[in-house]
């Protein structure tokens, strides 16, 4: 289950994760999901290493993918990046006026 830490990604697309049985780790695409998508939910060097260790690389960068076309494997699962906005009360209560 994908959970969204601070609800900002209820209108994006998001790259699915999950983790069968045996441990595999997968990322399916959802409809309008590339690789800057995968960039924003895990960081560039993440995106490098999995797009990268695919098929040897053969993912266009470039290419917008539609909902479940796109199940890249992974030998771990990675961390979401949740933000760098800084705000003057410590993260507390970002988001909120």
């Amino acid at each position: 289950m994908l959970v969204d830490p601070d609800g900002r990604s209820a209108e994006k697309n998001d790259w699915v994760p999950d983790v069968d049985k045996d441990g595999n780790v997968t990322y399916t695409s959802e409809d309008g999901d590339n690789y800057n998508t995968f960039v924003d939910q895990y960081g560039e060097s993440s995106a490098d290493e999995v797009f990268n260790s695919n098929c040897d690389g053969c993912f266009d960068k470039s290419a917008t993918f539609s909902d479940g076309e796109v199940n890249l494997n992974s030998d771990k699962l990675h961390k979401l990046v949740i933000g760098t906005e800084k705000t003057t009360d410590g993260g507390l209560f970002s988001g909120f006026a």
